[in-house]
């Protein structure tokens, strides 16, 4: 067992002494020098402490406590993004970040490995030497963008880490003078002086889920970071996102994504936590989805429920419902201890209600993954009477099922998540599939549509619900093409089973209009044609199509009568729009 106070105190006193000689003491206020050093250096060792704790340990789901992320964990591997390179991909290992030079990028599906390669990094900087003469950095500066409640500027944020205080002028417009500090009773815009503090001690500045952070937030936080990035010499930036989140360019940053799991780093994490695991990967290979448990969170998921079910499920959102059910029923069966809730009707059913209402409404009505008590007492109080809990109750009930399973999680006074961003997703799909308002799904697709992509493959009738939603021809547009780049990356890893026919068809050609008119998610787009049951339906309606325009590229496509052709009632004609000749003739001569 480490012992942090022992590692991190030379650490936190030479931190703390740089930013007090060069910033702090001639800072312009009335507290005297001795406490602005103790708070500086108090304000450090909380962080260093926080980070390397959330940096060592590892805790699933059927875990009363946590591991030693080292018993665990396997060295991750990254390339250069298929669309941002012309030639074979360059792996790089884990062990080369530190010494990569530029700030990067790293994307990545849910639960490809971010978080973790972040914990990795940290471990690395506080724990082990140097290896390389790029490899300097003497302090991980974490944050977590879901911790996040207000978004404002990076520095904000760093400026409380570090301890220092600064004040906001309402008065100035531009958004780099808006914070400042006094030195010598001069104002110097706030982000200036991090730069400088950070090139001091060689800091390596750690941004996990630039994706967690609301579209119009986006913005604002994302130039904040570009801006403090172009003003290091000698620190660095590593910034996580989801893919599909990141669209646009950061100038500055290498973008690099995690790389699926080898088939010798699946056997490796196997054998972590299966010994014999012969019989296990055997069934793997056999799953419909067995592509995607290349990444390391659904795998890990996957041991979890075959080592307390003895089998695998056919569909990843069945892996999240057996899991759901061991931690909300089985876990205290388990370990031969009785629980009964206080609350005699609030058993693991409504539980399961319970929560999926909750990350429903954090998700869609207050635009939140982490939550405060007030957040949680405003939620409970919209929707405990479906549960016939008490009104006054909020907060003894998030006790409770923190208590049972630990699927939420109170990660700071007065301020919870639910454990992995990928289980409140399920919970809201769950929310969703069960919610009789389907018309609003088109709205949940524009403001966060992940948990939709899981909610179609929780559906009956996937090939319905995706007629659905691209019918609505607000949201079929280029203008929305980030939030159709999340669904589609997020769709192929929950594998539904979409019914070929002419609902499939007509949603995949209203998507494919919308393709050509945005050449920012072609990889997406060939991906998507890729499905079981595309080429057939595709074959099926185009063959309906009538052709009313031709040019070098391309024919435009037109649906005007019903007739023969089963539309359903709620889609609109006429349909008509561009796409390729090669696509055109592919699908009509099949």
């Amino acid at each position: 067992m480490i012992e942090i106070s022992t590692v991190i105190k030379p650490i936190v006193s030479s931190i703390s002494k740089s930013i007090y000689n060069s910033v702090v003491s001639k800072l312009t206020n009335k507290e005297s020098s001795d406490t602005k050093s103790e708070s500086i250096e108090k304000s450090i060792e909380k962080h260093i402490c926080k980070s390397l704790n959330w940096a060592s340990q590892f805790q699933h789901f059927n875990m009363a406590a946590p591991v030693d992320i080292e018993d665990v964990k396997i060295e991750l591997k990254y390339v250069i993004p298929r669309k941002l390179q012309k030639d074979t991909r360059t792996i790089i290992n884990e062990d080369e970040l530190l010494d990569y030079g530029n700030h990067l990028l790293i994307v990545g599906s849910p639960g490809s490995g971010k978080t973790t390669t972040l914990k990795g990094l940290v471990r690395k900087i506080i724990l082990t030497e140097s290896k390389t003469q790029n490899d300097q950095h003497s302090f991980p500066l974490v944050i977590r963008f879901r911790d996040c409640s207000n978004v404002a500027p990076i520095e904000t944020y760093i400026a409380e880490i570090l301890g220092i205080k600064y004040e906001i002028d309402h008065t100035k417009v531009l958004l780099e003078n808006n914070y400042y500090v006094s030195v010598d009773g001069t104002d110097i815009a706030l982000v200036y002086v991090i730069a400088d503090l950070l090139d001091k001690f060689n800091s390596l500045v750690l941004l996990d889920g630039l994706d967690e952070i609301a579209d119009s937030n986006n913005r604002v936080l994302t130039s904040s970071i570009i801006r403090l990035a172009e003003l290091l010499f000698q620190s660095r930036i590593i910034l996580t996102c989801r893919s599909g989140g990141y669209q646009e360019t950061l100038n500055g940053f290498s973008v690099i994504e995690t790389a699926p799991l080898s088939e010798q780093d699946i056997n490796d994490l196997c054998r972590a936590w299966i010994p014999d695991n012969t019989k296990f990967i055997k069934e793997l290979k056999n799953l419909p989805y067995f592509d995607v448990s290349t990444r390391p969170l659904l795998l890990t998921n996957l041991i979890v429920v075959y080592k307390n079910y003895g089998y695998l499920p056919n569909q990843p959102t069945d892996v999240y419902q057996l899991l759901l059910r061991l931690q909300l029923q089985e876990w205290d069966e388990q370990r031969g201890l009785s629980r009964n809730s206080k609350y005699a009707k609030f058993g693991a059913d409504k539980k399961l209600e319970f929560l999926s209402a909750l990350s429903f409404h954090l998700l869609y009505k207050r635009k939140q993954t982490t939550f405060s008590r007030k957040d949680l007492l405003e939620v409970y109080d919209n929707i405990h009477f479906s549960f016939e809990l008490p009104k006054e109750s909020a907060l003894d009930v998030a006790s409770e099922i923190e208590t049972h399973n630990g699927i939420i999680a109170e990660i700071s006074e007065q301020n919870f998540e639910f454990s992995h961003l990928s289980t409140q997703e399920y919970l809201c799909a769950y929310y969703m599939v069960r919610d009789s308002l389907s018309y609003e799904f088109n709205r949940y697709m524009l403001e966060y549509p992940a948990p939709v992509a899981v909610a179609l493959s929780m559906s009956s009738r996937p090939s319905n619900m995706l007629c659905v939603i691209a019918s609505n021809d607000h949201i079929i547009n280029s203008q929305h093409a980030k939030s159709w780049s999340i669904f589609i990356t997020r769709l192929l890893i929950e594998k539904p089973i979409f019914e070929p026919g002419t609902m499939l068809g007509l949603s995949a050609l209203k998507l494919m209009f919308m393709f050509e008119r945005s050449g920012n998610i072609q990889e997406e787009r060939e991906a998507f044609l890729s499905i079981n049951g595309m080429e057939e339906s595709l074959n099926k309606i185009i063959s309906l199509c009538e052709v009313t325009e031709e040019s070098n590229n391309g024919v435009f496509l037109h649906i005007k009568f019903k007739g023969i052709v089963d539309i359903p009632y709620f889609v609109r004609l006429p349909i008509h729009g561009w796409v390729t000749k090669e696509f055109y003739y592919k699908y009509l001569n099949i």
